[in-house]
């Protein structure tokens, strides 16, 4: 009898350990993308989703125009080519979408597989050893303006193993006086210096700030009464989480919250570069730091394709 019933534990939870490791569907993939908000980008308006039982198809709306993204799929694989000529500014905001999409699946995918979806290292991946692969598309370089857009992704959605960047930052705040407020840092790597930056309350930029200590503290002096100032710490590629504080010495108010970096720089339109003071765009802010498909635009320069 003992035999028997330690026979029927033995398959009950094997039936569990089976349910638990159920495969992704497409179908599931699909419903996650068509529930998904996509209006967090401030460079897009909106966005149509739309399926038939080979391709995902989005028909994005931005400040830009109008783009057709299709994305093609079988049962275990996402894959998408680049199919039209990068020549001028339309075609580049048409890969930019397309790269954005691209992220979006990407996210999904690892949700569902409850894996972090934060400082993926990209550029070391490979389809066969990896089950993820972005190839680069050299679009246009000079001494101010890199620009890289996405000539194709490939993404097996049973057989992940994402790599991730080590020597990852964390950041908390330590204390709110009227000195201002004083950070906390911690990072398990080799470099000796961090870059800091800052959000201001109203603003959709992240500034530069400071090279500081990647464990150490820092002390922000440049602050305003009753008002929310968020920080990010970088120890390149690697990106920290946000953390806020208001800054509010009478009421004592001090404010420590972590987010997603991911969820919170979406909303942002960009991110200042310390060394050339040029801005990268929104694709930068998508846990790509460092990634072969990051757009890294100078938005002030006109005519970016003239060399072309």
């Amino acid at each position: 009898m003992k035999r028997v019933l330690g026979l029927f534990i033995v398959a009950i939870c094997s039936l569990f350990i089976g349910i638990n490791a159920k495969a992704l569907t497409m179908d599931g993939i699909i419903s996650k993308l068509e529930n998904r908000s996509y209006d967090e980008n401030s460079l897009i308006d909106s966005v149509v989703f739309s399926s038939t039982d080979s391709t995902l198809n989005f028909s994005v709306i931005s400040e830009h125009g109008e783009f057709e993204s299709t994305f093609n799929y079988n049962e275990n694989e996402i894959y998408y080519t680049l199919d039209y000529d990068i020549v001028d500014e339309n075609s580049f905001y048409h890969n930019f979408i397309d790269s954005y999409i691209a992220l979006e699946i990407l996210d999904v995918v690892l949700e569902l597989n409850n894996m972090s979806t934060s400082n993926i290292d990209y550029e070391s991946m490979t389809y066969e050893a990896n089950g993820f692969e972005v190839v680069p598309e050299e679009i246009y370089s000079d001494e101010n303006t890199q620009v890289t857009g996405m000539q194709s992704f490939r993404l097996n959605i049973n057989n992940l193993n994402i790599l991730y960047y080590e020597g990852i930052p964390t950041i908390e705040v330590g204390t709110v006086d009227e000195n201002g407020i004083r950070l906390n840092f911690v990072a398990d790597t080799t470099n000796t210096t961090c870059e800091l930056y800052r959000l201001d309350e109203g603003d959709n930029i992240f500034y530069w700030i400071a090279t500081t200590n990647c464990n150490g503290t820092y002390l922000d002096e440049d602050v305003e009464e009753n008002k929310t100032y968020t920080y990010h710490l970088v120890n390149e590629p690697a990106v920290s989480d946000n953390v806020s504080a208001i800054y509010n010495i009478e009421s004592g108010v001090n404010t420590d919250i972590t987010t997603d970096t991911e969820t919170t720089t979406e909303t942002t339109d960009g991110l200042e570069n310390p060394n050339t003071g040029d801005f990268m765009p929104i694709a930068i802010l998508l846990g790509m730091l460092g990634a072969s498909i990051i757009l890294i635009v100078n938005l002030n320069k006109k005519n970016k394709f003239k060399k072309i």
